[in-house]
Order: structure tokens, then C-alpha cells, then sequence
């Protein structure tokens, strides 16, 4: 009988231990998924205020900073154009959307289309070229280290302009326009004549994705004022 009872406490004992473990694993489990969650969450936010600013640990993306070496409009230009943070703001031509650039306007040089010259802003290749919708006549150039700069609303492109050109930044890639917002290539005057500028990094996991151009545009714009 004492053998039985012995036996008995020793069955529970391991029983007990068993469903101890089980319950320490759940809730170790549990924890872990709950930091994973936690970090996704982080990176997820890290991303977005990187998308929103181009900053990175609050300095602009030395990345990007370093592929830039020039304005998008000659010197004499850049004391008239105006431009200002339009990123993220909301826009319906096409369906809701949201604007990943930031649009240099003609400001007060002049209204007319094609007369303001639109530079490159880094050494590159011409990777795009052509007719979108929104965009417009449109130029992409891919930079050494792989950002791509995006000039669209063009109203025409510099001569021997096309895809696989390389380009110096400071080159004429084209002149700036309003043309775009329309399926019709060539669809011009849905708004004013302005260039609009966009960035894009590309990585792994997020592949490739717009970065807020407005701090790099204006620290260039401001250096070149000097």
C-alpha cells in the first residue's frame, strides 16, 4: 500500500513537472511573439518616418546625400522657383492617392513651358524615359549607387536623351512642363508648369520605394545659393 501511495505522488510529481513545462514553454512563446510583434511594429514605424523624412537617426540619408552633387535648375534660376514640403499630400487625378515627390514650381521666372532647363542632380544612367499618365514626359536616372531620381511634367527632353545615356550631374536632361495627367501622350495645362522631383532607394525587403526628396532639395538649393 505505502508502495501504491509512493508510486502515486511520484506520478503526480512528474505530472505536475510535465504541465509546468508546458505552461513556462506557452508563456515563453507567448512572450517571444509578443517582442517580435513589438520589433516588426518599430521597424515598421522606422521605415515610415524614413519614407516621411529621408533622415536617418535625424540626418538626411548619407546615402542619397552623397549621389547628390547639383540642383535640378541652373543657378540663375534657383533665387525664383519656389517649392515647398508637399509630400504625402492627397491627390485624386487616377484614383486617391498620396504625392511622393516634391514640386519645384517656375515661381516667377516664367509660366511658359519649356523654357527652364531641368538638370540632372547626380551622375547616372538613363534607366526611363517617355510617356506616363501622371507623370507626363518623364526622365529616370539610376545613380551609382543605385537611387533613382525622377523628373517629371517635362516638356521636352535635351537631345540624345534616352534610355542607357550616361549622365553627369549638371547635365540638361530636359526642359520644364506640365505635361501629364492624361492617357493621351502629349495631354498638357492640368496644372501649372513645375518640375517634379522624386527619390527612390531599394532594398530586400521593401524593394523599391519613395523617400521624401524636400531636406535634399533644400540643402542643395541652399548650398548652391552661397
Amino acid at each position: 500500500m505505502k508502495r501504491m501511495n509512493k508510486t502515486k505522488r511520484s506520478f503526480w510529481l512528474v505530472c505536475t513537472v510535465f504541465f509546468l513545462g508546458l505552461l513556462v514553454t506557452a508563456e515563453s512563446l507567448a512572450v517571444e511573439r509578443i517582442l517580435r510583434r513589438n520589433e516588426a511594429i518599430a521597424e515598421e514605424k522606422a521605415y515610415q518616418e524614413y519614407r516621411n523624412t529621408g533622415c536617418k537617426n535625424g540626418r538626411p540619408d548619407p546615402l542619397i546625400q552623397g549621389e547628390i552633387k547639383g540642383a535640378p535648375v541652373p543657378d540663375e534660376y534657383i533665387p525664383f522657383v519656389n517649392y515647398s514640403d508637399s509630400w504625402n499630400e492627397a491627390r485624386n487625378f487616377g484614383g486617391d492617392r498620396h504625392h511622393e515627390g516634391t514640386d519645384i514650381m517656375s515661381g516667377t521666372v516664367s509660366k511658359k513651358r519649356g523654357e527652364i532647363p531641368v538638370l540632372s542632380m547626380s551622375d547616372g544612367v538613363v534607366e526611363q524615359i517617355g510617356w506616363l499618365k501622371l507623370g507626363g514626359y518623364r526622365v529616370g536616372i539610376r545613380s551609382p549607387k543605385g537611387v533613382y531620381f525622377y523628373y517629371a511634367h517635362l516638356y521636352s527632353y535635351a537631345p540624345g536623351i534616352r534610355r542607357g545615356t550616361k549622365i553627369r550631374a549638371g547635365d540638361v536632361i530636359g526642359y520644364m512642363g506640365d505635361s501629364g495627367y492624361g492617357e493621351k501622350e502629349g495631354t498638357v495645362g492640368k496644372f501649372p508648369v513645375h518640375l517634379h522631383l522624386g527619390i527612390y532607394r531599394k532594398d530586400t525587403k521593401y524593394g523599391e520605394y519613395s523617400v521624401n526628396p524636400y531636406k535634399f532639395l533644400q540643402a542643395v538649393l541652399k548650398r548652391r545659393m552661397k
